[in-house]
């Protein structure tokens, strides 16, 4: 059906809140074209470009809008956003302080030029640019973003904590919002599993909000997956200490030591579960039970904790060598969550996903393996070890599957 062309501008508005920019800005631009001497048109053509992320066609048009109407705001914030997705900084920025200068009231453009100038680096030119859009728009909840993003970058994290709560009080479902609240939790005690809790659960609720991005849903996975490797990391460090004290001793402390050190790793995934909200802990048990790569991880976590509880009570030739396979199968964990961590950094930066390891360091690593392989089973056939014969057993299981990995590398597709 076609549209009488007093029509176009209020059809191009309603595709643009439905999300077709794109389609927006082609049925308006035969119009603006047609009327080069419209700045409403213009500028509405100029907004459905930015939003459909033509940013070169966006700058023309708010260009063409700032020479109709020199005396607005709206067209240099336009011009300023679109500069800065181009990679031209330096630009965007003195147009966004045209934008201002243009119009100090508006809040959108002391916005914006308070999140470039923290981005440029001049924090305190930011920081008070901040406070200034905050102040003209108290009842506004970008205003306060604003405010907390700025803040948070020039390190001011309890100023920052306070505007993003206020965002919330705004409004309660803002994604934004729980999202950076959340970066800040990550950020002040990462080692600490309860910290690491309550950044997966604001995560959590940012992917829940109705404003959510795909980002928030990235690095909430990416806070479980180091829950995870940090687990590795404590079970492979207890694995170790293990096998060196059943190496040197078959008393009672080589029994109890296992134990003792199993509940450090324990009391790690303990506090993290318990401080965990049931949305990102379903997460978890989707991702360690549906991505193949996890899931293997944590079936070798598992495989480690259970080797050093074997390691407290089972006969003293085999502790050593189980102790070995728990070292071993935690090592291999955090290696694929690593690799798991950098796959999914790599797919987020939408880039060509790579190969971390490449086939040929993991062939080296597979013969360096069968050659302790041998020497073990050589040290336990003529010294009577059968703690080496346990080890080598891991050894040659350990090359096997890093042999099968290469050569699937190798196999098409």
């Amino acid at each position: 059906m076609s549209l009488d062309e007093a029509d176009i501008p209020a059809r191009a508005a309603e595709l643009c809140a439905e999300g077709h920019c794109a389609e927006a800005g082609d049925l308006l631009r035969p119009v603006a074209e047609r009327d080069p001497a419209s700045p409403a048109i213009w500028l509405l053509l100029a907004r459905a470009e930015l939003a459909a992320e033509r940013y070169e066609r966006a700058l023309q048009a708010a260009e063409h809008t700032h020479a109709l109407a020199a005396t607005e705001a709206l067209p240099d914030v336009i011009a300023s956003v679109a500069l800065l997705r181009l990679g031209r900084a330096e630009q965007a920025l003195e147009r966004a302080r045209r934008a201002v200068a243009t119009d100090p009231h508006d809040f959108d453009a002391v916005s914006l030029l308070a999140r470039i100038l923290s981005t440029a680096g001049f924090h305190d030119d930011a920081l008070a640019a901040a406070a200034d859009a905050a102040e003209l728009a108290p009842e506004h909840p970008a205003a306060h973003l604003t405010a907390g993003v700025v803040a948070a970058a020039a390190g001011q994290r309890d100023v920052a904590r306070a505007s993003f709560r206020q965002v919330l009080t705004l409004d309660p479902a803002n994604a934004a919002a729980q999202h950076e609240l959340a970066r800040l939790r990550l950020r002040r005690r990462f080692n600490d599993p309860a910290a690491l809790a309550d950044a997966a659960s604001g995560f959590a609720r940012a992917a829940n909000a109705e404003s959510a991005s795909e980002k928030s849903v990235e690095v909430l996975e990416r806070v479980l997956r180091a829950f995870l490797s940090k687990a590795a990391y404590l079970l492979f460090i207890d694995a170790y200490v293990v096998m060196r004290v059943a190496a040197s001793s078959n008393g009672m402390a080589a029994r109890l030591v296992p134990v003792v050190l199993l509940a450090a790793p324990a009391c790690y995934a303990v506090r993290f579960l318990r401080r965990l909200a049931p949305t990102p802990r379903q997460r978890l048990v989707w991702l360690m039970i549906g991505e193949r790569s996890l899931s293997t991880a944590t079936a070798l976590e598992a495989l480690s904790a259970a080797s050093i509880l074997v390691a407290a009570v089972g006969a003293g030739f085999l502790r050593s060598g189980v102790a070995v396979v728990g070292a071993f199968a935690a090592l291999a964990a955090r290696l694929m969550l690593y690799l798991a961590q950098k796959r999914a950094a790599v797919a987020a930066s939408g880039k060509a996903a790579e190969h971390a390891v490449r086939a040929g360091l993991i062939w080296v690593v597979a013969g360096l393996l069968g050659l302790l392989a041998v020497a073990l089973v050589v040290a336990a056939v003529s010294r009577g070890r059968p703690n080496a014969a346990a080890g080598a057993l891991v050894c040659l299981v350990a090359a096997g599957v890093l042999a099968r990995a290469a050569l699937r590398r190798r196999a098409p597709g």
